[in-house]
């Protein structure tokens, strides 16, 4: 049986109160190497503190589920108990194709719920039609934050961090077919024996299945193209006449509009609907705007929601980015608030001193002038 470690009782003001949805990206924020104390709300649930190097008081928690329902309570709970000035939400988003990159961090200028409104069916020659009336309200990053947020779109985190970015299937995907397409009679050494596909698809067996199931090569005696993936090359190759473009080595932060819905998206067609309402939304997710409202409601001077680009919302998903997004969005929030959150000053209690307690000793000449000051010769206060 093992041992449950005695947690504390968590009770102080705090200057960040930083939620999670769910437990890895808890867990990914916790292995970076910020000295989180563990311990318990005023309810018993678990919580984290720590203390950063100038002096800001952190809270760390995460909903008990995911959804906007779980994080309005959790951030409803600490907010009245911690009292933060910043509330703030990391974790991972949907990023629109072609707009984002895996690994991007998007911050939200406005959070909003994009399938809330009116839901009209409408029938019409036996078929049935759903169309929603969408009814937006926005809730806003300050514009100063959004400006500073701006300021830092690239550049941030330390170079390190960079190495942990995965190399994109899409890449590789591309690099091997363009390779195969360039070998004669299928010679599938040659392109074994490349001297970049250690670097330039170091994934090889999980590159092979995916284009495999999407009709693109054929695996079996022999390595080799079909006719579909003839024509993919042929035609990436028209839109992209000067060659492959690297990947990038960096990810990009982008202040736009993040949508949150009530169930997990996987449709292409997701991003272009939204945008009809909100048209620079670059992200999707589950819990973004029910903290911001909290926020609001409750008063909290600042709210932060920034996530990691892990998917597309589509069907195409690469699982191996979601830790590195994860933790982009974390570091990007701590760049943020070192720059926008200025420490609070740091409370001096007024101890009153009494001259009829057996530990009070000196300063009498102090005190008789503030008497003088404060009675006049009949021992009544001077107002």
């Amino acid at each position: 049986m093992s041992e449950v470690q005695e947690r504390s009782k968590v009770d102080c003001d705090a200057d960040v109160l930083l939620l999670t949805a769910v437990p890895d990206e808890q867990e990914t924020i916790l292995a970076l190497g910020d000295a989180w104390v563990a311990g318990e709300d005023s309810s018993g649930y678990p919580v984290h503190r720590w203390t950063d190097g100038e002096g800001r008081i952190w809270i760390l928690a995460r909903a008990t589920a995911m959804g906007g329902d779980a994080a309005a309570n959790v951030a409803t709970r600490l907010v009245t108990q911690y009292r933060p000035r910043c509330l703030a939400m990391v974790g991972v988003c949907a990023g629109w194709r072609g707009k984002v990159e895996l690994g991007d961090v998007v911050v939200a200028d406005r959070c909003f719920r994009y399938d809330a409104g009116k839901l009209k069916i409408n029938i019409e020659d036996g078929r049935r039609e759903s169309v929603l009336l969408n009814d937006i309200t926005t809730f806003n990053l300050t514009p100063q934050w959004k400006q500073y947020a701006e300021d830092m779109a690239t550049g941030w985190g330390p170079i390190d961090w960079y190495y942990k970015k995965p190399l994109g299937y899409e890449f590789q995907e591309r690099w091997l077919l363009e390779n195969l397409m360039r070998e004669k009679d299928g010679d599938v050494g040659a392109v074994i024996a490349h001297p970049e596909r250690s670097t330039k698809c170091p994934d090889w067996t999980e590159v092979l299945e995916r284009l495999e199931q999407k009709g693109l090569i054929i695996v079996g005696g022999a390595l080799a193209l079909t006719a579909k993936g003839r024509k993919t090359v042929l035609e990436t190759a028209v839109r992209d006449p000067d060659g492959l473009p690297p990947p990038s080595a960096s990810s990009k932060a982008h202040v736009a509009p993040i949508g949150s819905g009530t169930a997990v998206v996987e449709d292409p067609d997701v991003f272009p609907q939204i945008a009809r309402s909100v048209r620079k939304v670059l992200g999707i997710e589950m819990e973004g705007s029910a903290v911001a409202a909290v926020a609001e409601i409750e008063g909290v001077q600042h709210c932060v929601i920034a996530k990691g680009v892990s998917d597309h919302a589509d069907a195409d998903k690469d699982d191996r980015f979601r830790p590195f997004a994860i933790e982009g969005a974390y570091r990007f929030l701590k760049e943020l608030l070192s720059t926008t959150l200025e420490p609070a000053p740091k409370k001096t209690p007024f101890i009153v001193p009494q001259q009829d307690s057996d530990a009070f000793s000196g300063r009498a000449e102090e005190l008789k002038q503030l008497n003088d000051s404060l009675l006049d010769k009949e021992g009544t206060r001077v107002s």
